[in-house]
Order: C-alpha cells, then sequence, then structure tokens
C-alpha cells in the first residue's frame, strides 16, 4: 500500500511499482496490463527508465509474444533518449538503421549512435558495422568493426572471429571477445575447444561455457549439459547435466527440449518422470520437432505418463513419418487393424490439430538466439 501510494507522486516509485506488477509480488501473479500503466505513468512524470521497461516490454523481453510492436519498442526508446537515458541510444539507433524507410530515419539513427559513442559505450560500432555488411560493403564494415574491437567492443570481436579465414585467428578474437565479458565469444569458444580441441583443452572449454551458461546463453548451458552427461572430463554428472539442460530448455530450442525429455523418461539424473517427458516431448513436437511426436506415440500406445490413447498414438506417429522419422513406421504397423472407425476418426482429427498446432509453434517462436 505505500508503494502505491508513492507512486502517485513519485515516478521512480511508479516504475518500481511496474516492475512489481510484472514480477507478480502484488497478487501472485504476473499483471502486465498493470505494470504498462504504471510505466507509462512514470514516463509522464520523468521516469526514462520506465520507458525503456516500456520499450523491452513492447521488443519481447519479458515474455508477452502478444505485446510485440516495433514501432511501440521504437517510440519508446526514443522517448528514453529524449529524455537523456542513454541506454536507449544504441538500441534506437540500431532499430532505426534497420527498419529505416527513409534517409531521414538513417542519419538520425546514426546521431543517437554517434551520442552513444561519445558516451563510451563502444557496442555502437559494431551496428554501425552490420549496417556497411548489409549494405554490401564488406570491407567497410571489417574497417568498421576492427576500429569497435580496438575500441573494446566485443560484438566487433566476435564479427571479427566469424568472418577470420583460419581457426587459429578465430579463436583469437573469441578469446578476446570473452576476456571482455561476452557470453556469446564464451559459448561459441568452448563448443570450438570441444570439437577441435585436444583432451588439455577440456577444462578451458568447461570454463568458457561456465561462463556463458551463468550468463544465460542457452546453446552454452546445452553444450556443458551435455558436457557433464557425457562425462567429457572423465567424470559424467548426471545431475548436473539435467540441470542446465533443464536451463537450456528455457531458450525454446526444440532439440534440447527433445534431449531433456529423453532423460526424464530414462529416470537419468533423477527419477523416472513421465509427466515431465511427455510435456517436452510436446513442446518440441509443437515447433516441428521430428522424432518427438513418434516419443509421445509410443508413451500414448503404452499408457506412460497418461492413459492409454491408439488414437494419440497414431495421429502423432503419422506425424511423426510425415517429418521423416523412420521409427514412426513400427508403431504404425503395430496400431494396423487396432483402431475402430470412431477411433480411426479421432486420429484423423487429431493428426489436423497436431499440424496446426505446429505451424502456429514455429511460426510464433521462430529459432532462438543466443
Amino acid at each position: 500500500a505505500a508503494l502505491e501510494d508513492a507512486a502517485e507522486k513519485n515516478p521512480r516509485a511508479a516504475r518500481i511499482l511496474g516492475e512489481a506488477w510484472l514480477r507478480g509480488f502484488m497478487t501472485g501473479k504476473p499483471d502486465v496490463a498493470k505494470a504498462r500503466e504504471c510505466w507509462l505513468k512514470a514516463g509522464e512524470k520523468g521516469d526514462a527508465e520506465a520507458f525503456i521497461l516500456l520499450a523491452r516490454l513492447h521488443g519481447g523481453d519479458f515474455g508477452f509474444p502478444e505485446l510485440k510492436d516495433g514501432a511501440a519498442e521504437a517510440g519508446f526508446y526514443r522517448d528514453a533518449a529524449k529524455a537523456g537515458d542513454a541506454d536507449a541510444f544504441v538500441p534506437l539507433g540500431a532499430m532505426l538503421l534497420e527498419t529505416g524507410r527513409s534517409g531521414d530515419e538513417e542519419r538520425e539513427g546514426r546521431e543517437w549512435l554517434g551520442k552513444a559513442l561519445e558516451r563510451k559505450d563502444m557496442s555502437a560500432w559494431h551496428v554501425l558495422g552490420d549496417r556497411e555488411k548489409k549494405d554490401g560493403k564488406g570491407e567497410a564494415a571489417t574497417l568498421v568493426y576492427q576500429n569497435g574491437a580496438a575500441a573494446g567492443d566485443a560484438g566487433c570481436m566476435v564479427r571479427l572471429a566469424e568472418g577470420a579465414p583460419g581457426t587459429g585467428e578465430r579463436k583469437e578474437w573469441l578469446v578476446k571477445a570473452a576476456a571482455v565479458g561476452s557470453p556469446v565469444a564464451a559459448a561459441r569458444l568452448g563448443r570450438l575447444m570441444l570439437e577441435g580441441g585436444s583432451a588439455a583443452d577440456l577444462p578451458l572449454a568447461r570454463r568458457y561455457l561456465i561462463q556463458s551458461a551463468r550468463e544465460g546463453s542457452w546453446q552454452a548451458q546445452y553444450d556443458l549439459g551435455m558436457f557433464y552427461l557425457e562425462g567429457r572430463d572423465g567424470a559424467r554428472d548426471a545431475d548436473a547435466a539435467v540441470r542446465w539442460l533443464t536451463e537450456a530448455m528455457k531458450g525454446g530450442d526444440p532439440d534440447v527440449q527433445y534431449k531433456l525429455a529423453t532423460l526424464h523418461q530414462q529416470g537419468i539424473g533423477g527419477p523416472v518422470n513421465y509427466a515431465n517427458a511427455g510435456v517436452l516431448y510436446t513442446m518440441a513436437c509443437n515447433k516441428g520437432h521430428a522424432a518427438a511426436p513418434a516419443r509421445i506415440a509410443e508413451m500414448a500406445l503404452e499408457g506412460l505418463g497418461t492413459s492409454k490413447d491408439v488414437a494419440q498414438a497414431k495421429a502423432h506417429a503419422m506425424l511423426a513419418v510425415e517429418r521423416g522419422d523412420a521409427s514412426a513406421q513400427e508403431i504404425l504397423t503395430k496400431l494396423e487393424g487396432a483402431l475402430d472407425p470412431e477411433q480411426e476418426a479421432k486420429a484423423a482429427k487429431a493428426l489436423v490439430d497436431l499440424r496446426a498446432m505446429a505451424k502456429a509453434g514455429v511460426k510464433a517462436e521462430g529459432a532462438p538466439g543466443q
């Protein structure tokens, strides 16, 4: 109550109240409408950070895809930038360069990026380099990346690693980027050392993966989970593997969801949990994973974690076959003649629904970022 009273007069309190609504601290569950209302009030009263939060909300950062709106995101970043919040300069400049439909918008974008550089925000360098690269000016882009790397921009270092002609130079740039805190560089460096390094490189590879995983890189979390699962350093740790794969699963990659589901189904890193396995297989299935519907079909056929359902088993097996999973054909062979006409009709309808859910799921989720 005290915070709500303070929010009526104090813009900072209004912003904090909005965060409390978003995190579910007020009623036990998130209320994004209340959060947005508080941030709008805070912004109107001069709190520039509230505009940043509104921009992130409409950019999808807080997990409400239905609110994604590029125009609103750019508008709130512009409000924050004009109010003097330097944290808005680079994202606003990047959006204007990426989506600008006129010379005026491009000029404005470059002006904001220039202001960011004046404030020693070196991340503006790789945004400028990316624009040169997008315009087909490869040499100009490389020059910008080199200048940015010299100024300490990890993003430029990562891009120079991507364009490096050999593994040695690529590794050198990634080491530099990881040293200045880039989780993307640490994740790529860890994977590079796992794939092409020697046994002596494994402790260092794990260190880089841990660095990146702790910063939230789902790819590093997955690689670290597999590192522990496979016992790459000589000691398998299934519990640690499941913990890191569970974190990686939040990144939305269907392969990660599928792998974690198999561990729950097999009781690796914990007790057998068919319910969790089913949920994860379904998530992967809805994102187009080929083998996931076959595993769901097997569970439905055997009644594992759910009641036995031959109609669902057939629908999922047919979907898996459509996606090229050969193991599902064996399930269909087992089901030949096992369904009555009503069950066959249910299976046909379920298959149509599964196709629609997968189409919607892939469109909504897209490919997870680093």
